[in-house]
């Protein structure tokens, strides 16, 4: 369901397939997807970060967790000194990966920091 775009289907899968998931942190990094493309980012954020915390050189994930602060920022959402410094670190550590993506990762950064 993921890598067709349907969000909803993807987490009503998840949902039922969480008790026979083999892999933890492969459920979550699905979980946070799929929650971020239903535009629920808010329940995203707490899940990347999860995922981040047993792979934390993963540049799609650094850059989907970025994303979704961003997101909360654009929509009005103030973002706490903790998910800053969260942001600043997931930024650095994109960078230091060669995420493909560091245009937008800086401008965000200059948006947030």
């Amino acid at each position: 369901f993921l890598p067709l775009g349907v969000a909803e289907g993807a987490l009503e899968f998840l949902k039922k397939a969480e008790p026979t998931f083999p892999d933890r942190p492969q459920y979550v990094r699905r979980l946070a997807q799929a929650y971020a493309l239903s535009g629920r980012y808010a329940e995203a954020g707490p899940l990347a970060d999860e995922y981040l915390g047993a792979h934390p050189d993963d540049t799609d994930m650094l850059f989907l967790a970025m994303h979704l602060m961003f997101e909360r920022h654009a929509t009005g959402e103030e973002l706490q000194p903790a998910e800053l410094a969260r942001f600043k670190d997931y930024a650095a550590r994109y960078e230091a990966g060669k995420g493909a993506q560091m245009l937008i990762v800086r401008a965000w950064s200059k948006a947030l920091l």
